[in-house]
């Protein structure tokens, strides 16, 4: 590594990284994270920067160094689709080689309702995919079922940082957003004043389902994603709500129900990971379907 490249990386290298889950609340933590004094969080929404090589270049790491505000003491990287080990299996290592000493934060939510989210967001999105009875078995169907495979997922993060990976709860997000947030505050061990945040919930499956279609397909294509990496996500969520409220008037399609059964299916298929999940972290989330 030349000295230019481990300049760079010493001053990008992130102090906290929120790994998911998808459709687990976590856009709504960064517009939390984005008023609090001391803490930046990217410019952009989901730098995905450790997911691919990028963050093993010198040309990466001074792209993700400059979405950061360098006078904050704490750097904070929010992007879910690092625990997708699935698809992305060197995403612990490449944090790892960064900063050994990152927090790495999960949020867990109900594996059967993220499930069932995932899958209305990929609905918005324009993705073609199978009924929910059709659903298991598919390609689609496994990529869901992988994500909301929590153990499996986490397994590469705890081997590396150990007491450094905290999961907290979708539902404390969800019906107690302050607490919520001081509980991420001290997991990650930021100290900074967050009485003055605005709770603020984003990227709701409402949400999702004003915008058409076709912002859904540009957001998931080559072209969104060199658009992302370059428009300021200020402006992005600008330009969603006003697609929103334009688009909302008009009639939108409706997503697929999942029945009781394929729901089961779900559990059915989940039931192992999750159980090893639990006993893993300790963590009993006994509000949950399975």
């Amino acid at each position: 590594m030349s000295a230019v490249q481990d300049s760079s990386i010493i001053r990008a290298r992130p102090d906290v990284v929120v790994i998911g889950a998808m459709r687990a609340g976590t856009t709504t933590l960064q517009g939390f994270l984005d008023q609090v004094d001391r803490v930046a969080v990217p410019t952009i929404k989901e730098t995905n920067f450790f997911c691919g090589e990028d963050s093993e270049n010198q040309t990466g790491w001074d792209w993700y160094a400059k979405l950061f505000d360098s006078s904050a003491k704490f750097r904070c990287d929010i992007s879910p689709n690092y625990a997708k080990r699935g698809l992305y299996p060197q995403v612990a290592r490449r944090i790892a080689a960064a900063n050994p000493e990152a927090k790495i934060v999960f949020i867990a939510r109900d594996p059967v309702e993220r499930a069932v989210s995932q899958y209305a967001h990929s609905f918005h999105s324009g993705q073609n995919l199978p009924l929910p009875s059709d659903l298991m078995g598919t390609p689609e169907g496994d990529h869901i079922v992988s994500t909301s495979s929590y153990a499996y997922c986490l397994e590469p993060f705890r081997e590396r940082f150990g007491d450094q990976l905290e999961i907290l709860d979708f539902s404390e997000l969800v019906q107690a957003p302050e607490t919520f947030l001081t509980n991420f505050m001290n997991a990650a061990g930021i100290q900074a004043d967050t009485s003055q945040v605005a709770m603020t919930a984003q990227n709701s499956s409402e949400d999702l389902a004003r915008t058409p279609q076709w912002w859904g397909k540009l957001r998931e294509s080559q072209l969104g994603d060199a658009l992302r990496r370059r428009v300021p996500r200020d402006v992005v969520l600008r330009l969603k709500g006003t697609l929103a409220k334009n688009w909302g008037k008009q009639e939108r399609r409706e997503v697929p129900k999942f029945s009781a059964d394929d729901k089961q299916r779900l559990i059915e298929a989940l039931t192992d990971d999750i159980e090893t999940f639990r006993t893993t972290y300790g963590k009993p989330f006994s509000d949950w379907c399975l």
